[in-house]
């Protein structure tokens, strides 16, 4: 996931994340409970999660399609909260 949001194209990027945040939306449920810890680990690999929040320094917000990037780079889904506290405290 790392290569993605590192793309040299930012549009990829973008494109990258909104999956991401389809597959963590409220609306979608996980037959168990280690599949979001799977995504969840894949974000935080080989700081995945960094790279993506330093895309926010790529991305120029007088585009529709950049602000629609920064939205969901800084809006983060409940249920992948809900899996990152769930990790921390077991």
């Amino acid at each position: 996931m790392k290569k993605l949001f590192a793309h040299e194209n930012v549009d990829i990027a973008i494109s990258v994340l909104e999956v991401l945040v389809e597959l963590t939306g409220e609306d979608i449920e996980y037959q168990r409970e280690e599949d979001m810890a799977v995504l969840i680990d894949g974000l935080f690999k080989d700081d995945g999660m960094e790279v993506m929040i330093g895309n926010l320094e790529r991305l120029d917000e007088s585009r529709e399609d950049d602000r629609r990037g920064v939205f969901h780079t800084l809006s983060p889904k409940p249920p992948v909260l809900r899996s990152i506290v769930d990790l921390t405290v077991a």
